[in-house]
């Protein structure tokens, strides 16, 4: 259940891009009980950065088994910045860096979409680097 503490408990320390954001970020990790959990922590802060991929979370995240769908990096709604978002997101995870959309493509990134150069060239840098804080605390102590 989503109550004040709750919000407090998940979201201390953390800056958020708006009242959406924490929300979709809190619901998602009480929903999949990853309160502990650093990978799917940082995942769906990342992805709560922008409306659509949150709206398309479903396409994004399997809850019944409880991972993430690569088959949502070719759907029609993403954008340049989604993917980006995307991309980050599921790196984050479990460091995937791969050209496919599939776990079964292990074609590498070759052309270099998995860089920092490629993924943090957009205006919502800050908030990609608060989910790389997020899933590395023990190296943003200070």
């Amino acid at each position: 259940m989503l109550n004040n503490e709750t919000i407090y408990e998940l979201t201390q320390g953390i800056e958020f891009m708006g009242y959406e954001h924490m929300i979709f970020y809190c619901e998602n990790v009480i929903k999949t009980k990853s309160e502990r959990d650093v990978y799917r922590k940082a995942f769906f802060y990342t992805l709560g950065i922008l409306v659509t991929t949150r709206t398309n979370i479903d396409s994004l995240y399997d809850f019944q088994s409880n991972c993430p769908k690569l088959d949502g990096f070719g759907q029609k709604w993403q954008t340049e910045f989604t993917l980006k978002l995307c991309r980050l997101a599921i790196n984050l995870y479990n460091g995937f860096c791969q050209n496919g959309t599939s776990w079964e493509d292990t074609t590498t990134d070759t052309d270099g979409k998995y860089t920092p150069y490629e993924l943090f060239s957009m205006p919502f840098m800050k908030y990609m680097v608060e989910a790389i804080k997020i899933r590395y605390p023990q190296y943003m102590k200070c």
